[in-house]
């Protein structure tokens, strides 16, 4: 039961449907042939979402094992109250990297295969939030994390929305 609720079955799952679907619709446009292009698009969806799972699974298990040296560095000096992998938006681009909650501050930390790390290493004090919301990423995906400051809007998308909301506006209020 532990296997289909893990990020590679999710990832596995996510990327094979819309791979399949867009072979299938390929299929179905340059060829005109229906069956044909569901088994083509249902074959090249597992295998292509089996590929795309293992090789994030594998990516994430690198970068968590890369931040929680970050982690220990941090806890140093700072008490950690939680932590995840995020995506910080600069600009256009949604850069890659660990988010820690302390009980003075918000942290993002950009791992190394980012164009923009230097703009994305982030520290907003806790005190300086003074709105934490969510929002859809991409318009549907429920894990956009708003964080509102005087003067600055960042927006993350992370895991586990509702508990970095929840553990945000703990430590801000």
């Amino acid at each position: 039961m532990k296997f289909f609720q893990s990020n590679f079955f999710r990832l596995y799952i996510f990327t094979g449907t819309l791979f399949s679907g867009a072979m299938i619709l390929h299929g179905i446009v340059r060829t005109g042939e229906i069956v044909p292009s569901v088994l083509t698009g249902v074959l090249a969806g597992m295998f292509f979402g089996t590929f795309f799972g293992l090789s994030m699974d594998k990516f994430v298990a690198k970068r968590t094992k890369e931040f929680s040296a970050v982690k220990e560095q941090l806890s140093e000096e700072l008490t950690i109250i939680y932590d995840g992998g995020a995506n910080l938006y600069v600009g256009p681009e949604g850069v890659g990297g660990w988010l820690y909650l302390t009980d003075e501050a918000l942290i993002f930390k950009p791992h190394k295969f980012n164009i923009q790390t230097e703009k994305a290493r982030v520290l907003i004090p806790i005190h300086t939030i003074s709105k934490i919301e969510g929002y859809e990423s991409m318009g549907f995906i429920h894990n956009g994390l708003r964080i509102t400051t005087y003067d600055i809007v960042y927006e993350f998308v992370v895991d586990e929305r509702s508990t970095w909301i929840k553990l945000i506006t703990l430590y801000a209020s």
